[in-house]
C-alpha cells in the first residue's frame, strides 16, 4: 500500500498527541524540565503521535535515554516507535517496541518546518515495514488468545510456542 492509498482509506488516522510539547527538547537534544528524579527513574511519554490504519497502529514514544551502565538515565530524548494491534474483541493490545526487534529508527528533522509531514511519512513507512515483516493484519482482527498474548507479539519477539 502506498502512502497516498493509505491516506485515502476511511480508517486512516494520524494525530499529534503531545509531541508538539517536546519539539524544543527534540531540537536541542535535552529535556527542558529535567530533574534529579528523572535522572534516577527516567522520563517516559507514550503515544505522543499516533498513526492508525484499520486493526493496527504505531505510536511515537519519547523517553529518556539510559546512561549506559543501567543505573539511571541521561537528559537526552530518545524517540522510538511502539506498535499495537486490535483483536476480535476490538480492544487494543501491545505488540511492543519496534526498535527492540529490528531496524525501526525515528528519522525526522525536528528543526525543519515540515517536521509534522516528515513524522507522518516516517511513521507510515515504519508501520508498513512492520506489517509486512510480521504479518500484522490491518483489514481484519489480529489473533489474541485468552491471556492477551498473541501471535503478532510472538513474531515480533522471535518466540515460538
Amino acid at each position: 500500500m502506498t502512502f497516498a492509498e493509505a491516506k485515502a482509506r476511511d480508517d486512516y488516522k494520524f494525530k499529534l498527541n503531545g509531541v508538539e510539547d517536546f519539539i524544543h527538547d527534540l531540537k536541542t537534544g535535552e529535556f527542558m524540565n529535567w530533574t534529579e528524579y528523572d535522572e534516577r527513574d527516567g522520563y517516559f511519554n507514550y503515544g505522543e503521535a499516533i498513526l492508525e490504519i484499520g486493526y493496527a497502529d504505531i505510536e511515537l514514544n519519547i523517553e529518556s535515554m539510559c546512561n549506559g551502565d543501567g543505573t539511571g538515565y541521561i537528559n537526552q530524548p530518545d524517540p522510538c516507535y511502539f506498535m499495537c494491534v486490535k483483536g476480535f474483541n476490538n480492544g487494543w493490545c501491545d505488540a511492543g517496541y519496534l526498535d527492540d526487534i529490528g531496524d525501526y529508527p525515528v528519522c525526522v528533522n525536528w528543526a525543519a518546518s515540515d517536521w509534522v509531514e516528515q513524522l507522518e511519512r516516517d511513521m507510515f513507512e515504519n508501520f508498513m515495514k512492520a506489517v509486512r515483516e510480521f504479518d500484522i493484519k490491518i483489514d481484519e482482527p489480529n489473533w489474541l488468545d485468552v491471556d492477551h498474548e498473541f501471535d503478532v507479539f510472538d513474531r515480533l519477539h522471535g518466540i515460538e510456542r
